[in-house]
Formats: C-alpha cells, sequence, structure tokens
C-alpha cells in the first residue's frame, strides 16, 4: 500500500486482524520509501477483518474482508472404478475448510467430459458426469481455484458388456454339491466383480470367485442347500452384466427314485425298448439329466449289452 503524505513515519500506520471469533492479532509494520508492509498468520478459516489506520482514523475501505480457507481439510469420496454408461458421483464437503467455492474438472485422454455440478448445501457439491468410454479418468477438485488434498483422483472405467459367464453352473446344479462356471472379465479385478444367488425362499449368498487357469478368467464357485429355480446376479461395479441374472434349476437327486428297472438284458432282447418307472415329489424339481417326466410316468429307452 503506498502512503503518500510526506511526513508519515513509523507507528502512525496501525494494521490489525481481526479472526472470526473475535480475537485481534496486531500486525508488524515495516516502512521502505513511501510502502508499508504488514503481515499476519491465519489460524482460524473464515472471514478475518483487517483493519488499516492512519493516525487513528481507518483508511478508505478499511476494515478489509480476508477469506482464509484450507483447501486440505476439504473432503471428496467418489468411486474408484466404474461402468461404461453408468453415472459416476462424486461428494465435496468443503464445510470445514472454510469459505469459499468449489469446481470439478473430468478428463479423459486429454479431453474434458461434461460434468454436472450442483451446490446442495453450504460446503456441500455434488459432481455427476456418465462415462461414455473405457480407460482412466481425471477428475480435479479445487476450492477458489486451489487443488484439493488428493486431487487429481483416478477412475478407472470399463466395459460390463465385454463381462462374459459360461459353464454348467450357470444353469444346473444340485443341492449340497458344489456348482461351479466361469467369468470372462478382461481388465477387470476380482474386487470390482460380485456374484449374488437367489434362492427360491429369497435367501441371498454371495458366490465365492478365484482365480481362473487363463488371464482375465475367473472360476465361481457356490452351494446350492435348497431345490428350485435360483437366480444368479453377476454385477460388475454393482451394474449387472448383460444376459444377468441366470436362472438356475436345482435339483435333489436323492429325492428321484426309478422302479422298475430291469436287473439284467437278455441277448435276445438286445435291440427291443426297456421300460421302467421314474418317480419324484410333484412339488419339487427333478435331478437335471436324470429324468424330466412326471410324477409316475412311464419312460422308454434302449438298452446296451
Amino acid at each position: 500500500m503506498s502512503i503518500t503524505p510526506k511526513d508519515v513515519t513509523e507507528g502512525m500506520i496501525l494494521v490489525e486482524a481481526i479472526s472470526p471469533t473475535d480475537r485481534i492479532i496486531d500486525c508488524s509494520v515495516r516502512r521502505r520509501s513511501n510502502v508499508y508492509k504488514a503481515k499476519f498468520v491465519p489460524d482460524e478459516i473464515g472471514e478475518w477483518k483487517v483493519c488499516i489506520t492512519y493516525e487513528d482514523v481507518h483508511i478508505q475501505g478499511s476494515p478489509f474482508s480476508c477469506l482464509v480457507y484450507n483447501p486440505n481439510n476439504a473432503k471428496v469420496s467418489g468411486p474408484e472404478t466404474a461402468v461404461i454408461g453408468q453415472e459416476v458421483r462424486y461428494t465435496i464437503n468443503t464445510e470445514e475448510a472454510g469459505p469459499g467455492d468449489a469446481t470439478v474438472k473430468v478428463c479423459h485422454e486429454r479431453m474434458l467430459v461434461p460434468v454436472m455440478f450442483e451446490r446442495i448445501d453450504r460446503g456441500y457439491y455434488v459432481a455427476r458426469f456418465v462415462p461414455e468410454e473405457n480407460g482412466s479418468y481425471s477428475v480435479q477438485v479445487f476450492l477458489n481455484g486451489i487443488p484439493l488434498k488428493g486431487s487429481p483422483f483416478l477412475l478407472d472405467v470399463v466395459d460390463a458388456s465385454s463381462v462374459k459367464a459360461y459353464g454348467s453352473g450357470l444353469r444346473t446344479a444340485n443341492v449340497g454339491h458344489l456348482a461351479t462356471f466361469h467369468v470372462a472379465a478382461e481388465s477387470v479385478e476380482a474386487k470390482e466383480i460380485a456374484v449374488v444367488v437367489t434362492a427360491p425362499s429369497g435367501k441371498k449368498k454371495r458366490a465365492r470367485l478365484f482365480p481362473g487357469d487363463e488371464v482375465d478368467v475367473y472360476r465361481v464357485e457356490w452351494k446350492p442347500v435348497e431345490t428350485g429355480k435360483h437366480y444368479i446376479d453377476l454385477r460388475v461395479h454393482n451394474q449387472s452384466v448383460k444376459s444377468s441374472p441366470y436362472s438356475c434349476d436345482v435339483g435333489d437327486p436323492e429325492l428321484v427314485t426309478v422302479r422298475n428297472l430291469p436287473k439284467q438284458i437278455k441277448q435276445s432282447e438286445l435291440g427291443s425298448p426297456v421300460t421302467f418307472t421314474s418317480e419324484k415329489p410333484q412339488h419339487r424339481l427333478s435331478f437335471m439329466g436324470a429324468c424330466s417326466t412326471l410324477a409316475s410316468q412311464q419312460r422308454v429307452v434302449n438298452g446296451h449289452a
């Protein structure tokens, strides 16, 4: 600040800083020619008042407002991974960081990504965007133009449509027996994959995931405890993949009985039909592959020596 009167001497200009809690800090003033410099170190966030007086009279504009903030106190929460086409949401809390405005910039391959940014409350902001390509995204968050601690935040986006499941354990299984199938998921980590099995009773259980014998392939294991139609939901970043949930029929081979099956077939009977009777409870599904007939219905097969 420049002072024009030639008779101004040290001590005639006073500078005080008043904290948001009304504490008064006397600032040291140094003079170089007709320029006076004062400094103070704020220890509270919020709005400070800087009073500058010349011969005990406030100069024009005094007291001056000084907004003090600490970007390191801001908090940002959001995912580390996402799926193409799924909305990504980041929340920013600057309540403990002090006054100011937060801004967000998202980049993918050096291109800006459209972001919907809104203030939902004092010091609380929400940023939303939908990634349209896979790859790495950079999420930069600022307070008053200053990057927050941890910014930029990195987001890995994958294509869930490229994740596929296959194997017998997706369609059929037996009570008390381990069912397995495989998931092919290129560039997707195991922690990003979840498999939830819903039984006919409504009970849900997470299947176990293990590394497969091939690259980017995982082995999934689960063991049913009740018969009936189960639903297997394969999700990547909490989004169901194409064709999920899968319908799986679970039966119990111990509930299926076979009667009237000949103990032996004579040489003269080779090439002739052989009949037997299979039975199962009406309210249960049969063991897949053993019998798919109605209760007490006869089935005709060809006998082989």
